[in-house]
């Protein structure tokens, strides 16, 4: 997938997820390749599926309502017994963190870093059982907080974090939906 304002930058080249701590990153190099390779998810602007994979797997699941959700889905999709397979040359332009609230970049909207932190407490309880689902939950705190934090000071952006903190305490709780007032207790 390219980038929409920036054509000759790739972004993104499927992802790797790590049930240790519970999160997921971009495979890098962000360069184009030959061929196909076979990844842990795909961009959801990006995903294309057979019928017979939702046919099993079901639909995206609505709750997260932004962010994660097509990482969730190919997961499961991969319980299912089907692979994600990343095709080398960029075929999609994608307007990067358009509905995040800033456009072209990775940096964090209040709204992105909400839901960046809400969801992944969502995507370990859905994704992981046993001690994965323990060291996920740890891993929210000690590697994503630490990473989204040290970010976000980086980037002059300090005020995002309270809504990281407060999309790590709802998801704890278990809120789903749509921030704040839209937001509805779902059962684990």
């Amino acid at each position: 997938m390219r980038r929409y304002y920036q054509p000759d930058k790739i972004a993104s080249a499927g992802g790797l997820y790590s049930r240790l701590i519970g999160y997921s990153y971009l495979r890098r190099p962000l360069e184009a390749f030959q061929g196909c390779r076979v990844v842990d998810w795909i961009d959801g602007c990006a995903l294309m599926a057979k019928r017979e994979v939702f046919e099993r797997v079901g639909l995206l699941w609505d709750p997260y309502y932004l962010n994660c959700e097509e990482i969730d889905f190919c997961l499961q999709a991969a319980r299912c017994g089907f692979h994600c397979v990343q095709v080398g040359m960029p075929l999609v332009s994608h307007k990067i963190s358009a509905s995040g609230g800033i456009r072209g970049r990775k940096t964090f909207s209040p709204d992105k870093a909400y839901y960046y932190a809400r969801n992944n407490f969502h995507l370990v309880r859905r994704t992981a059982g046993g001690v994965w689902r323990l060291t996920g939950l740890i891993g929210q705190f000690l590697v994503a907080l630490p990473y989204w934090a040290l970010l976000s000071i980086l980037e002059r952006n300090p005020g995002v974090l309270r809504d990281y903190l407060e999309g790590m305490w709802h998801g704890i709780r278990g809120l789903s939906g749509r921030r704040h007032r839209h937001a509805v207790e779902i059962a684990p």
